[in-house]
């Protein structure tokens, strides 16, 4: 999963070709070809995928990508937190 303005990095085994994203407005994407990773930007709540092909064309990966408007392990700790004492 993914929150809203918070960047990950997915790094790869294998030499990152095209990439498609089901949803653009919901998580972009910045490849870095030389270094074999890719920058996530999730920027909207919602659900959507990303294929992920080799140089040579061959479909790697495909994602399904969460994003949240707000960390919900965080949330969990948070109301954990307040409710110790109960």
């Amino acid at each position: 999963y993914l929150v809203m303005n918070n960047p990950k990095i997915k790094n790869t085994a294998y030499s990152i070709g095209n990439i498609t994203v089901g949803d653009p407005s919901i998580v972009n994407f910045k490849a870095d070809r030389k270094k074999s990773r890719i920058t996530l930007f999730p920027k909207n709540p919602g659900t959507t995928s990303m294929i992920i092909f080799d140089q040579k064309g061959g479909q790697k990966e495909v994602l399904s990508l969460v994003v949240y408007s707000t960390d919900p392990e965080r949330l969990l700790q948070d109301v954990q937190q307040l409710l110790v004492d109960i």
